[in-house]
């Protein structure tokens, strides 16, 4: 059981009964109870050595691009600024995590261009039907700006 979470957290474990979550100030949701969630988490990487990854294996799916450009990296994105990170706990991190039993699938991209948006989309829709994950998946995009450029 998780009785600790982010108030930013709150609205997603909410019961589906009512919008309002002040009627429900000790809802939590049992670990064991929970069926096992795929999170396609698209993003330019994450740190998988972070504490809060210390459990089931992250998998690592990669676009077009990205194995073209780079290869199989499986890093923390470019000046690691910890975005990419955060934004993946908060989905499916041990400590923090929304999700009760998360399977994490981290979908590396290369870089924030339309072609890679498009690319990553294309991957994440393959990854899910190829291993019959209809129904059971999650996907997470957080995409942040990087330097002058904004999307």
């Amino acid at each position: 059981m998780k009785n600790t979470v982010s108030v930013s957290l709150e609205v997603i474990s909410q019961p589906s009964s009512t919008a309002d979550i002040c009627l429900y100030p000790n809802y939590v949701q049992y670990a064991a109870t929970a069926k096992a969630t795929y999170i396609f988490h698209a993003e330019l990487g994450i740190n998988a050595d972070h504490q809060d990854f210390q459990g089931p294996p992250i998998e690592w799916l990669f676009t077009a691009l990205q194995f073209f450009r780079e290869g199989e990296v499986k890093s923390e994105a470019p000046a690691g600024n910890g975005h990419r990170t955060c934004t993946a706990s908060k989905v499916a991190g041990r400590i923090f995590g929304s999700a009760k039993k998360p399977r994490l699938v981290v979908v590396k991209m290369p870089d924030l261009t339309i072609a890679s948006v498009a690319d990553v989309m294309y991957t994440i829709v393959k990854g899910i039907k190829k291993k019959r994950r209809q129904g059971v998946s999650v996907v997470s995009i957080s995409w942040a700006s990087i330097g002058q450029q904004r999307y």
